[in-house]
Protein backbone atom coordinates (compact mmCIF):
# COMPACT_ATOMS: atom_id res chain seq x y z
CA UNK A 1 0.00 0.00 0.00
CA UNK A 2 2.79 2.46 0.84
CA UNK A 3 4.30 1.94 -2.61
CA UNK A 4 1.04 2.88 -4.26
CA UNK A 5 0.58 5.88 -1.98
CA UNK A 6 4.04 7.05 -3.05
CA UNK A 7 2.94 7.05 -6.68
CA UNK A 8 4.28 3.72 -7.97
CA UNK A 9 2.31 2.15 -10.82
CA UNK A 10 1.53 -1.52 -10.25
CA UNK A 11 0.68 -4.13 -12.88
CA UNK A 12 -0.34 -7.63 -11.77
CA UNK A 13 -0.23 -10.64 -14.09
CA UNK A 14 -2.24 -13.45 -12.50
CA UNK A 15 -5.00 -15.79 -13.69
CA UNK A 16 -6.93 -14.85 -10.53
CA UNK A 17 -8.23 -11.49 -9.41
CA UNK A 18 -6.40 -11.60 -6.08
CA UNK A 19 -6.40 -8.99 -3.31
CA UNK A 20 -3.07 -7.75 -4.70
CA UNK A 21 -4.51 -7.58 -8.22
CA UNK A 22 -7.49 -5.60 -6.94
CA UNK A 23 -5.12 -2.84 -5.80
CA UNK A 24 -3.24 -2.68 -9.11
CA UNK A 25 -3.46 -0.03 -11.81
CA UNK A 26 -3.77 -2.89 -14.31
CA UNK A 27 -4.58 -6.57 -13.97
CA UNK A 28 -3.91 -9.07 -16.74
CA UNK A 29 -5.75 -12.38 -16.25
CA UNK A 30 -3.24 -14.49 -18.12
CA UNK A 31 -3.80 -18.09 -19.22
CA UNK A 32 -1.99 -20.23 -16.60
CA UNK A 33 1.44 -21.43 -17.69
CA UNK A 34 1.90 -18.90 -20.51
CA UNK A 35 3.95 -16.23 -18.71
CA UNK A 36 6.91 -17.19 -20.90
CA UNK A 37 5.01 -16.11 -24.02
CA UNK A 38 4.23 -12.76 -22.41
CA UNK A 39 7.85 -12.17 -21.37
CA UNK A 40 9.15 -13.04 -24.85
CA UNK A 41 6.61 -10.76 -26.52
CA UNK A 42 7.52 -7.86 -24.24
CA UNK A 43 11.21 -8.27 -25.13
CA UNK A 44 10.33 -8.61 -28.83
CA UNK A 45 8.48 -5.28 -28.78
CA UNK A 46 11.34 -3.58 -26.93
CA UNK A 47 13.80 -4.65 -29.64
CA UNK A 48 11.43 -4.01 -32.54
CA UNK A 49 11.11 -0.37 -31.51
CA UNK A 50 14.67 0.16 -30.21
CA UNK A 51 13.51 0.74 -26.65
CA UNK A 52 16.37 -1.21 -25.07
CA UNK A 53 19.07 0.38 -22.92
CA UNK A 54 21.76 -0.12 -25.54
CA UNK A 55 24.65 0.97 -23.35
CA UNK A 56 23.70 -1.52 -20.65
CA UNK A 57 23.22 -4.29 -23.22
CA UNK A 58 26.61 -3.69 -24.83
CA UNK A 59 28.52 -3.42 -21.56
CA UNK A 60 26.72 -5.79 -19.22
CA UNK A 61 24.55 -8.37 -21.04
CA UNK A 62 26.31 -11.30 -22.67
CA UNK A 63 24.25 -12.89 -25.43
CA UNK A 64 21.66 -10.12 -25.71
CA UNK A 65 22.06 -10.01 -29.49
CA UNK A 66 21.66 -13.79 -29.79
CA UNK A 67 18.38 -13.55 -27.89
CA UNK A 68 17.27 -10.55 -29.99
CA UNK A 69 17.95 -12.37 -33.25
CA UNK A 70 16.16 -15.49 -31.98
CA UNK A 71 13.08 -13.56 -30.79
CA UNK A 72 12.75 -11.76 -34.12
CA UNK A 73 13.33 -14.91 -36.19
CA UNK A 74 10.72 -16.88 -34.24
CA UNK A 75 8.18 -14.07 -34.47
CA UNK A 76 7.51 -13.94 -30.73
CA UNK A 77 5.56 -10.70 -31.12
CA UNK A 78 2.67 -9.28 -29.07
CA UNK A 79 0.27 -10.46 -31.79
CA UNK A 80 1.66 -14.00 -31.46
CA UNK A 81 1.45 -13.92 -27.65
CA UNK A 82 -2.10 -12.55 -27.57
CA UNK A 83 -3.63 -15.80 -28.81
CA UNK A 84 -1.62 -17.80 -26.28
CA UNK A 85 -1.91 -15.67 -23.16
CA UNK A 86 -5.40 -14.21 -23.58
CA UNK A 87 -3.94 -10.70 -23.18
CA UNK A 88 -4.62 -8.25 -26.01
CA UNK A 89 -1.65 -7.42 -28.23
CA UNK A 90 -2.18 -3.69 -27.69
CA UNK A 91 -1.97 -4.20 -23.93
CA UNK A 92 1.28 -6.15 -24.31
CA UNK A 93 2.78 -3.40 -26.46
CA UNK A 94 1.74 -0.70 -24.00
CA UNK A 95 3.21 -2.66 -21.07
CA UNK A 96 6.52 -3.12 -22.91
CA UNK A 97 6.73 0.62 -23.51
CA UNK A 98 5.88 1.41 -19.90
CA UNK A 99 8.66 -0.90 -18.69
CA UNK A 100 11.25 0.47 -21.11
CA UNK A 101 10.46 4.13 -20.43
CA UNK A 102 9.93 3.96 -16.67
CA UNK A 103 12.42 5.62 -14.37
CA UNK A 104 13.04 2.27 -12.71
CA UNK A 105 10.92 -0.87 -12.92
CA UNK A 106 10.88 -3.74 -10.42
CA UNK A 107 9.66 -7.16 -11.54
CA UNK A 108 8.50 -9.83 -9.11
CA UNK A 109 7.91 -13.49 -9.89
CA UNK A 110 7.28 -16.32 -7.47
CA UNK A 111 5.61 -19.72 -7.16
CA UNK A 112 2.96 -18.91 -9.74
CA UNK A 113 5.74 -18.79 -12.34
CA UNK A 114 8.13 -21.30 -10.82
CA UNK A 115 5.74 -24.24 -10.52
CA UNK A 116 5.08 -24.61 -14.24
CA UNK A 117 7.06 -26.84 -16.59
CA UNK A 118 8.65 -23.77 -18.19
CA UNK A 119 9.45 -22.02 -14.90
CA UNK A 120 13.22 -21.82 -15.46
CA UNK A 121 12.97 -20.31 -18.92
CA UNK A 122 10.19 -17.94 -17.82
CA UNK A 123 12.40 -16.60 -15.04
CA UNK A 124 15.29 -16.20 -17.48
CA UNK A 125 13.05 -14.33 -19.92
CA UNK A 126 11.78 -11.96 -17.22
CA UNK A 127 15.33 -11.36 -16.00
CA UNK A 128 16.39 -10.72 -19.61
CA UNK A 129 13.59 -8.16 -19.96
CA UNK A 130 14.84 -6.41 -16.82
CA UNK A 131 18.40 -6.51 -18.17
CA UNK A 132 17.77 -5.11 -21.65
CA UNK A 133 15.76 -2.23 -20.17
CA UNK A 134 18.60 -1.40 -17.75
CA UNK A 135 16.63 -2.38 -14.66
CA UNK A 136 19.29 -4.44 -12.92
CA UNK A 137 21.95 -2.85 -10.75
CA UNK A 138 20.22 0.51 -10.43
CA UNK A 139 18.05 2.22 -7.84
CA UNK A 140 14.39 1.59 -8.55
CA UNK A 141 15.03 -1.38 -10.81
CA UNK A 142 15.31 -5.09 -10.06
CA UNK A 143 14.14 -8.60 -10.79
CA UNK A 144 13.17 -10.71 -7.77
CA UNK A 145 12.23 -14.32 -7.28
CA UNK A 146 12.72 -17.05 -4.71
CA UNK A 147 16.37 -18.06 -4.95
CA UNK A 148 18.09 -21.39 -4.56
CA UNK A 149 18.20 -22.52 -0.92
CA UNK A 150 21.52 -21.95 0.77
CA UNK A 151 23.66 -25.04 1.41
CA UNK A 152 23.11 -26.45 4.88
CA UNK A 153 25.36 -29.51 4.75
CA UNK A 154 28.81 -27.93 4.64
CA UNK A 155 29.64 -29.12 8.17
CA UNK A 156 28.32 -32.66 7.65
CA UNK A 157 30.85 -35.54 7.47
CA UNK A 158 31.94 -36.19 3.90
CA UNK A 159 30.73 -39.79 3.99
CA UNK A 160 27.22 -38.53 4.80
CA UNK A 161 26.95 -36.43 1.62
CA UNK A 162 25.97 -38.76 -1.20
CA UNK A 163 24.45 -38.80 -4.65
CA UNK A 164 20.87 -40.11 -4.20
CA UNK A 165 20.70 -43.85 -4.73
CA UNK A 166 17.11 -43.62 -5.92
CA UNK A 167 16.51 -41.50 -9.06
CA UNK A 168 13.08 -40.32 -7.90
CA UNK A 169 14.81 -38.23 -5.24
CA UNK A 170 15.61 -35.70 -7.95
CA UNK A 171 12.22 -35.66 -9.66
CA UNK A 172 9.26 -33.34 -9.22
CA UNK A 173 7.29 -34.77 -6.27
CA UNK A 174 4.11 -34.93 -8.34
CA UNK A 175 5.81 -37.69 -10.36
CA UNK A 176 6.07 -39.80 -7.23
CA UNK A 177 2.46 -40.77 -7.91
CA UNK A 178 3.72 -43.20 -10.56
CA UNK A 179 6.04 -44.84 -8.04
CA UNK A 180 3.25 -45.06 -5.46
CA UNK A 181 0.67 -46.53 -7.82
CA UNK A 182 2.61 -48.52 -10.40
CA UNK A 183 6.08 -48.99 -8.86
CA UNK A 184 7.59 -47.04 -11.78
CA UNK A 185 10.60 -46.82 -11.64
CA UNK A 186 10.41 -48.58 -8.24
CA UNK A 187 7.80 -48.74 -5.46
CA UNK A 188 7.29 -45.99 -2.91
CA UNK A 189 5.39 -47.48 0.02
CA UNK A 190 5.86 -44.85 2.76
CA UNK A 191 5.59 -41.08 2.57
CA UNK A 192 6.28 -38.35 5.14
CA UNK A 193 5.02 -34.92 4.15
CA UNK A 194 4.27 -31.41 5.37
CA UNK A 195 1.88 -28.80 3.95
CA UNK A 196 -1.00 -30.06 1.79
CA UNK A 197 0.09 -31.98 -1.33
CA UNK A 198 -3.49 -33.09 -1.96
CA UNK A 199 -4.31 -29.44 -2.64
CA UNK A 200 -0.99 -28.33 -4.15
CA UNK A 201 -0.20 -31.18 -6.57
CA UNK A 202 -1.94 -31.63 -9.91
CA UNK A 203 -4.29 -34.56 -10.62
CA UNK A 204 -6.02 -34.56 -7.23
CA UNK A 205 -7.97 -37.75 -7.97
CA UNK A 206 -4.68 -39.55 -8.64
CA UNK A 207 -3.15 -38.12 -5.47
CA UNK A 208 -6.04 -39.50 -3.40
CA UNK A 209 -5.70 -42.95 -4.93
CA UNK A 210 -1.91 -42.89 -4.55
CA UNK A 211 -2.18 -41.96 -0.87
CA UNK A 212 -4.70 -44.75 -0.32
CA UNK A 213 -2.26 -47.25 -1.85
CA UNK A 214 0.58 -46.45 0.59
CA UNK A 215 1.48 -48.65 3.53
CA UNK A 216 2.31 -45.56 5.59
CA UNK A 217 1.46 -41.87 5.28
CA UNK A 218 2.71 -39.43 7.94
CA UNK A 219 1.56 -35.81 7.90
CA UNK A 220 3.38 -33.00 9.76
CA UNK A 221 1.25 -29.87 9.84
CA UNK A 222 -0.07 -26.96 11.91
CA UNK A 223 -3.72 -27.60 11.08
CA UNK A 224 -5.69 -30.56 9.80
CA UNK A 225 -6.34 -30.36 6.06
CA UNK A 226 -7.26 -32.64 3.15
CA UNK A 227 -3.98 -34.57 3.33
CA UNK A 228 -4.44 -35.22 7.05
CA UNK A 229 -7.58 -37.23 6.29
CA UNK A 230 -5.49 -39.87 4.49
CA UNK A 231 -2.64 -40.01 7.03
CA UNK A 232 -1.91 -42.92 9.35
CA UNK A 233 -0.20 -40.50 11.73
CA UNK A 234 -0.61 -36.73 12.06
CA UNK A 235 2.26 -35.04 13.91
CA UNK A 236 1.27 -31.55 15.14
CA UNK A 237 3.83 -28.88 14.28
CA UNK A 238 4.60 -25.71 16.22
CA UNK A 239 4.17 -22.25 14.73
CA UNK A 240 6.97 -19.71 14.42
CA UNK A 241 5.99 -17.88 17.61
CA UNK A 242 5.99 -21.23 19.46
CA UNK A 243 9.53 -22.22 18.48
CA UNK A 244 11.43 -19.20 17.11
CA UNK A 245 12.38 -19.35 13.45
CA UNK A 246 13.93 -17.62 10.50
CA UNK A 247 11.87 -16.19 7.69
CA UNK A 248 12.52 -14.04 4.67
CA UNK A 249 10.98 -11.33 2.52
CA UNK A 250 12.15 -12.02 -1.01
CA UNK A 251 11.28 -8.61 -2.39
CA UNK A 252 14.02 -6.73 -0.57
CA UNK A 253 16.47 -9.42 0.62
CA UNK A 254 15.36 -9.26 4.26
CA UNK A 255 16.13 -12.18 6.57
CA UNK A 256 13.81 -11.97 9.57
CA UNK A 257 14.01 -13.67 12.96
CA UNK A 258 10.68 -14.47 14.64
CA UNK A 259 11.07 -14.69 18.42
CA UNK A 260 9.55 -17.53 20.40
CA UNK A 261 6.70 -16.02 22.42
CA UNK A 262 4.77 -18.97 23.88
CA UNK A 263 5.20 -22.71 24.38
CA UNK A 264 3.69 -25.07 21.80
CA UNK A 265 0.27 -26.42 22.83
CA UNK A 266 -0.27 -30.08 23.68
CA UNK A 267 2.14 -32.42 21.87
CA UNK A 268 3.04 -29.97 19.10
CA UNK A 269 6.76 -29.88 18.26
CA UNK A 270 8.97 -27.76 16.03
CA UNK A 271 9.49 -29.26 12.58
CA UNK A 272 13.21 -29.46 13.26
CA UNK A 273 12.61 -31.47 16.45
CA UNK A 274 10.46 -33.97 14.52
CA UNK A 275 12.95 -34.43 11.69
CA UNK A 276 15.90 -34.76 14.04
CA UNK A 277 14.12 -37.47 16.03
CA UNK A 278 13.21 -39.32 12.82
CA UNK A 279 16.76 -38.97 11.51
CA UNK A 280 18.24 -40.36 14.72
CA UNK A 281 16.09 -43.46 14.30
CA UNK A 282 17.50 -43.91 10.81
CA UNK A 283 21.04 -43.80 12.16
CA UNK A 284 21.96 -40.16 11.48
CA UNK A 285 22.38 -39.11 15.10
CA UNK A 286 26.03 -38.17 14.45
CA UNK A 287 24.80 -35.43 12.08
CA UNK A 288 21.33 -34.63 13.39
CA UNK A 289 22.41 -33.82 16.90
CA UNK A 290 20.08 -32.78 19.72
CA UNK A 291 21.71 -29.35 19.91
CA UNK A 292 20.14 -28.49 16.55
CA UNK A 293 16.69 -28.61 18.12
CA UNK A 294 17.58 -25.08 19.22
CA UNK A 295 16.57 -23.24 16.04
CA UNK A 296 18.70 -20.21 16.91
CA UNK A 297 21.84 -22.33 17.30
CA UNK A 298 21.02 -24.26 14.13
CA UNK A 299 20.65 -21.00 12.22
CA UNK A 300 23.98 -19.63 13.41
CA UNK A 301 25.80 -22.80 12.35
CA UNK A 302 24.06 -22.83 8.98
CA UNK A 303 24.48 -19.18 8.04
CA UNK A 304 28.26 -19.23 8.45
CA UNK A 305 28.42 -21.58 5.44
CA UNK A 306 26.89 -18.97 3.14
CA UNK A 307 29.00 -15.90 2.27
CA UNK A 308 25.83 -13.86 1.75
CA UNK A 309 24.58 -14.56 5.27
CA UNK A 310 27.79 -15.08 7.24
CA UNK A 311 27.07 -11.96 9.28
CA UNK A 312 23.36 -12.64 9.65
CA UNK A 313 23.77 -14.20 13.08
CA UNK A 314 21.45 -14.19 16.07
CA UNK A 315 23.60 -11.46 17.58
CA UNK A 316 23.15 -9.28 14.48
CA UNK A 317 19.41 -9.99 14.18
CA UNK A 318 18.82 -9.20 17.85
CA UNK A 319 20.83 -5.98 17.67
CA UNK A 320 17.81 -4.20 16.19
CA UNK A 321 14.23 -4.21 17.55
CA UNK A 322 12.72 -5.19 14.20
CA UNK A 323 14.83 -8.40 14.13
CA UNK A 324 15.75 -8.29 10.46
CA UNK A 325 18.75 -7.55 8.29
CA UNK A 326 19.05 -7.11 4.54
CA UNK A 327 21.53 -9.59 3.06
CA UNK A 328 24.28 -9.87 1.94
CA UNK A 329 26.15 -9.21 5.17
CA UNK A 330 29.61 -10.74 5.19
CA UNK A 331 30.20 -10.28 8.93
CA UNK A 332 28.29 -9.10 11.98
CA UNK A 333 29.55 -5.53 11.59
CA UNK A 334 29.13 -5.19 7.83
CA UNK A 335 26.74 -2.44 6.71
CA UNK A 336 23.64 -3.32 4.72
CA UNK A 337 23.82 -2.78 0.96
CA UNK A 338 20.84 -0.78 -0.27
CA UNK A 339 21.24 -1.54 -4.00
CA UNK A 340 23.15 -4.52 -5.38
CA UNK A 341 25.38 -4.50 -8.47
CA UNK A 342 25.68 -0.76 -8.91
CA UNK A 343 28.16 0.14 -11.62
CA UNK A 344 31.63 0.47 -10.11
CA UNK A 345 30.97 -2.06 -7.34
CA UNK A 346 32.26 -5.61 -6.99
CA UNK A 347 29.91 -8.57 -6.62
CA UNK A 348 30.26 -10.62 -3.47
CA UNK A 349 32.44 -13.66 -4.08
CA UNK A 350 33.94 -12.32 -7.29
CA UNK A 351 37.74 -12.41 -6.92
CA UNK A 352 38.19 -10.70 -10.28
CA UNK A 353 36.38 -7.57 -9.10
CA UNK A 354 33.44 -8.13 -11.42
CA UNK A 355 30.20 -6.18 -11.15
CA UNK A 356 28.21 -9.40 -11.55
CA UNK A 357 29.32 -12.75 -10.06
CA UNK A 358 29.92 -14.53 -13.36
CA UNK A 359 33.01 -15.56 -15.28
CA UNK A 360 32.55 -12.71 -17.74
CA UNK A 361 31.47 -10.20 -15.10
CA UNK A 362 28.27 -9.66 -17.10
CA UNK A 363 24.71 -10.97 -16.96
CA UNK A 364 25.05 -14.13 -19.04
CA UNK A 365 22.12 -15.20 -21.23
CA UNK A 366 23.88 -17.02 -24.06
CA UNK A 367 27.35 -18.37 -24.72
CA UNK A 368 28.63 -21.60 -26.29
CA UNK A 369 29.43 -22.98 -22.82
CA UNK A 370 25.97 -22.14 -21.51
CA UNK A 371 24.33 -23.61 -24.59
CA UNK A 372 26.19 -26.89 -24.02
CA UNK A 373 24.84 -27.10 -20.46
CA UNK A 374 21.26 -26.58 -21.60
CA UNK A 375 21.69 -29.03 -24.47
CA UNK A 376 22.79 -31.70 -21.99
CA UNK A 377 19.31 -31.46 -20.46
CA UNK A 378 17.46 -31.37 -23.79
CA UNK A 379 16.89 -27.62 -24.02
CA UNK A 380 18.58 -24.51 -25.40
CA UNK A 381 19.98 -21.41 -23.73
CA UNK A 382 17.91 -19.52 -26.29
CA UNK A 383 14.31 -18.94 -25.14
CA UNK A 384 12.28 -21.45 -27.15
CA UNK A 385 8.63 -21.23 -26.10
CA UNK A 386 6.87 -24.20 -24.52
CA UNK A 387 4.43 -24.72 -21.69
CA UNK A 388 2.63 -27.42 -19.70
CA UNK A 389 1.04 -30.46 -21.32
CA UNK A 390 -2.31 -29.64 -19.70
CA UNK A 391 -3.41 -26.80 -21.98
CA UNK A 392 -6.70 -26.54 -23.87
CA UNK A 393 -5.04 -25.05 -26.95
CA UNK A 394 -2.30 -26.67 -29.01
CA UNK A 395 1.04 -25.42 -27.68
CA UNK A 396 4.57 -26.89 -27.53
CA UNK A 397 5.27 -28.76 -24.31
CA UNK A 398 8.15 -30.58 -22.62
CA UNK A 399 8.29 -34.32 -21.98
CA UNK A 400 10.86 -36.43 -20.21
CA UNK A 401 13.16 -38.53 -22.33
CA UNK A 402 12.26 -42.20 -22.48
CA UNK A 403 14.44 -43.50 -19.65
CA UNK A 404 13.58 -40.69 -17.20
CA UNK A 405 16.92 -41.21 -15.46
CA UNK A 406 18.03 -38.53 -13.03
CA UNK A 407 21.24 -36.71 -13.95
CA UNK A 408 23.37 -34.31 -12.00
CA UNK A 409 22.40 -30.74 -12.86
CA UNK A 410 25.23 -28.84 -14.62
CA UNK A 411 23.96 -25.59 -13.09
CA UNK A 412 23.58 -26.31 -9.37
CA UNK A 413 26.26 -24.93 -7.05
CA UNK A 414 25.52 -27.78 -4.64
CA UNK A 415 24.70 -31.36 -5.78
CA UNK A 416 21.21 -31.54 -7.29
CA UNK A 417 19.50 -33.92 -9.67
CA UNK A 418 17.22 -33.28 -12.62
CA UNK A 419 15.92 -35.24 -15.60
CA UNK A 420 16.56 -34.88 -19.32
CA UNK A 421 13.65 -33.69 -21.45
CA UNK A 422 12.72 -32.56 -24.94
CA UNK A 423 10.24 -30.08 -26.39
CA UNK A 424 7.40 -31.61 -28.40
CA UNK A 425 5.28 -29.83 -31.00
CA UNK A 426 1.53 -30.57 -30.84
CA UNK A 427 0.04 -32.94 -33.41
CA UNK A 428 -3.24 -34.77 -34.03
CA UNK A 429 -2.80 -36.59 -30.72
CA UNK A 430 -1.96 -33.50 -28.69
CA UNK A 431 -2.87 -33.32 -24.99
CA UNK A 432 -5.16 -30.34 -25.71
CA UNK A 433 -7.28 -32.37 -28.12
CA UNK A 434 -7.40 -35.28 -25.69
CA UNK A 435 -8.63 -32.97 -22.92
CA UNK A 436 -11.31 -31.50 -25.18
CA UNK A 437 -12.43 -35.00 -26.15
CA UNK A 438 -12.97 -35.67 -22.44
CA UNK A 439 -15.29 -32.69 -22.17
CA UNK A 440 -12.96 -29.93 -20.98
CA UNK A 441 -13.37 -26.52 -22.57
Amino acid sequence: DWRLKNGAKMVVVDPRLTVTASKADQWFGIRPGTDLALALALAHHVFEHDLQDQRFCDNWVEGWDAWRDYLMAKGYSPDWAAGITGIEAAQIRALAEDIARADGCVMFAARGVNQHANGTQTNRALMFLAAITGNIGRKGGAFFNFGTPSPVVANAPADRIRHPEKPMAGVNPARWLDAMQTADPYPIRAFITCNNPLSAWPHQDRVREAFKSLDLLVHIELFANETSAYADYVLPAATGVEKGEISRASEDRRVVWIDKVIEPPGQAKADGWIWIELGKRFGFDDVLQDKYKDSALFWDEMCINDPWMKGCTQKRLHSVPWRWVRVPVTDEDAPEIETLHLEGTTALGSPEGHRFPTKSGKLEFWSPAQEAKFQALGFSALPEFYTDREQLIDLPYAVRTADGTAVRSPFAKTPADTVTSRIVQPDANSPARALKARGFD
